[in-house]
């Protein structure tokens, strides 16, 4: 884990199909007390899944699963309209710090609103 801005980042679901396996640990971490917030899904992962198949696989294991969908193709559906796409915000590529910042925010507001 890594901590920074009042965040920690867990890195460890970088490689493709990692993020569907490491579920199990999230859970894990929930029922421990220390419940993951929010992923950051790429759509395109080569030799991988993309990140609406993965949400997909994700919200069926946890429904209450909130992910911010990320992709250098701003034209894409997901990134367009990221709700209807059953994301919690867009994070358009590139991206700066504030872009990060912004869309961790709306989120997690999304996330509260929904409480």
């Amino acid at each position: 884990h890594e901590k920074g801005q009042g965040f920690a980042v867990d890195l460890d679901a970088e490689v493709p199909d990692v993020a569907v396996d490491r579920v199990h640990d999230v859970l894990d971490e929930r029922h421990a007390g220390r419940p993951f917030d929010l992923a950051i899904l790429d759509l395109t992962v080569p030799g991988g899944l993309g990140g609406a198949a993965t949400l997909a696989q994700l919200a069926a294991l946890d429904p209450g699963v909130r992910a911010i969908v990320t992709s250098g193709y701003s034209d894409d559906p997901a990134i367009r309209d990221h709700r209807a796409a059953g994301f919690a915000a867009a994070l358009p590529k590139p991206f700066r710090f504030a872009d990060l910042d912004a869309a961790l925010a709306a989120a997690l507001a999304e996330d509260e609103a929904a409480d």
